[in-house]
Parts: C-alpha cells; structure tokens; sequence
C-alpha cells in the first residue's frame, strides 16, 4: 500500500536512530521480529520498514543478549529466546514515514546513467535513477497516462486495501468522494491531480481508514500528511469532509508542512524546475532533502519511493516493484 526547516528536530533524531530494537521507520532483515529497549513495543520488519505497536497485556517482547533480532512474544516473566523462531510471513507494507536530515549543501548534481523511460504497462516496473530529469531517463508529463486510466489501474487496489491495516474497506461511496476529492484539492492546489493520486496510492494504497505513522511527528490520512488534520483511522463510515480534509492535508498542507504544493516549490527554489522539481519534491516529501549529489536515491529514508511513483504515474499498479534500493 515528501530538507526543510518545516521538519522538526525530534523527526531528525528518529531518523538518526540505528539499533534494531529502537524505535526506528528502518530495518535490515526482512520478515524479523523486532522489539523496542523496554519490551513493551514490537514491529515485523516489512519492505525496510519498522512500525512497533503495543504487545498484548501481560507480555513482553524480549530478544536474546546477544542477537536484537532474535525475538518472540512472552509472558512477562518468562526468559528470552533461545532459539530463532519460525520466520513470520510477510505482512503488508504500512505508509512510509518521513524523517528528516539537517539541510544539505547544494553542488552542482553529478550525472548518473538512469534506464530510458519506459512504455507502461500494470506489471511492468523500470527503476530510475539520478536527478529527476529527463535527460536521465526520468518520465516527462506527457509520459503520464491520463488521471481516468491511472484511476482504473488502481481503482481494484482501493476497493481491498484497508484489510492490510484491519480495518472495513472503502465503500463505493467512499472511493468516490476520494475521487472528487483528488480532483477538486489538486485543481485549488495547482498540483497535478495524477502526481496527487500517485503519491497518495503510495502511501497509503488509498485506504481511507489508514492508520497513522509517528517517529516525532503525526503522519495521518491517506497521504501521512505532517500533522494532518484528517483521519478515519477505526471510523466507518468516512465522511465526505474528512476524506476532503486527508486529501487537502496532503495536496496544499498543514499548518505544519507544505507537503506536495510545498515541496514542488522548494525543489524549484533549490533550481529544478518541470517535472525534475516534482521528483525532487517527492524525495523532500519522503525524507527532508535531495542529498548532496542531487541523486534521488542517495541520503535516507525509503530509496525506491520516488522511483515506484514514476513508475505509478506510467502506469505501474501491480505486482512487486523491480527497485531493489531498499533490499
């Protein structure tokens, strides 16, 4: 299932944040059980991303001394493990949070080879690297597909993406206000309404009932907006208005973050401009910052975010993704 002074300093500190059983957005073994320092949190690490929830009443979740990530569930006053158990099955992939790194210098960006754009297609998947621009390879606008066909693509995922977050699935009802609600707040926002939807399908598969991520700052609605007003986390139905607030939020932003007009902006103050300020504003979106070398890819956070949204907006809305940044 977007470095900037808007970012606070506690998102900086949770992004710093290496050990495994830390609360941390970042992981290295995949399908791992992963505890916080105390025992009182635990996560399965999914797509290089940790989100810890509270262990049942009663237990703990306790590693080995000499393994973080050899850990299981107990009675409170049971022992660590001994012995690793069976892997967990992989669950579904959660919305990816947004740390934030202090503000980096701006040399000129060096040149990296990316593949050439590629045709579309549901399953096919292309990995773009560099800066954005089409000279590297980077989809230009008129390689978009029109809204009405990304929204058929992807309109399949909405109607059962919020099993992966147990919670109802949209309504008809509520898929259309989310439609008319892309619509309506990107025109007001001056934002692409295929970059809105694009986005808005990665991080959140376009559940209206999604839960919301927080490593120092709340990230709630459909698009994990920073400090979002809007939410329909455990809330059936969703209204109308606040399916309009969760777009809002992450289209023209909150009182907090500029989110996706933001974003773009500051990527075209920092000199990009077209399309190559919608990529780089999405890497802004995802992490806080273009890293040094103007490649998307480098610096923190998730890798292939911005890849997997150019690869949305060209038609990509199924099967895994071919990025293995984050593997």
């Amino acid at each position: 299932m977007l470095c900037h002074a808007l970012l606070t300093a506690a998102l900086v500190a949770g992004a710093a944040s290496k050990p495994i059983t830390a609360r941390s957005g970042t992981c290295q073994t995949e399908g791992a059980l992963l505890c916080n320092a105390d025992g009182s949190k635990f996560a399965i690490c999914s797509w290089g991303q940790a989100v810890f929830q509270d262990v049942a009443a009663g237990t703990l979740c306790v590693c080995t001394a000499h393994d973080s990530e050899l850990c299981t569930i107990a009675a409170a006053d049971s022992q660590p493990p001994t012995a690793p158990a069976p892997p967990p099955s992989r669950p579904p992939p959660v919305p990816t949070s947004k740390p934030a790194p202090p503000a980096p210098s701006h040399p000129a960006p060096a040149p990296k080879p990316a593949p050439p754009a590629h045709s579309g297609g549901a399953s096919h998947y292309t990995t773009f690297l560099g800066n954005g621009s089409p000279s590297q390879g980077w989809p230009t606008v008129s390689d978009w597909q029109s809204f009405d066909d990304l929204w058929t693509a992807n309109v399949e995922t909405m109607k059962s993406s919020c099993a992966q977050f147990d919670q109802e699935d949209n309504s008809p009802e509520e898929i259309a206000d989310l439609r008319a609600a892309i619509l309506s707040e990107s025109r007001s926002a001056g934002v692409d309404p295929r970059f809105a939807l694009a986005t808005m399908m990665q991080e959140s598969d376009g559940c209206v009932r999604v839960w919301s991520t927080n490593y120092g700052v709340n990230n709630p609605g459909l698009f994990q907006s920073h400090n979002g007003q809007g939410s329909c986390f455990n809330r059936t139905p969703c209204p109308k208005s606040e399916i309009v607030q969760m777009v809002k939020d992450g289209v023209s932003g909150t009182a907090d973050g500029p989110l996706l007009k933001g974003v773009i902006a500051q990527a075209e103050d920092e000199g990009d401009d077209g399309v190559q300020a919608m990529y780089a504003g999405l890497r802004m979106y995802n992490s806080g910052s273009v890293a040094a070398s103007g490649n998307l890819e480098d610096g923190i956070a998730t890798h292939c975010y911005f890849s997997d949204i150019a690869n949305r907006l060209t038609g990509w809305s199924e099967g895994s993704t071919g990025c293995t940044l984050d593997a």
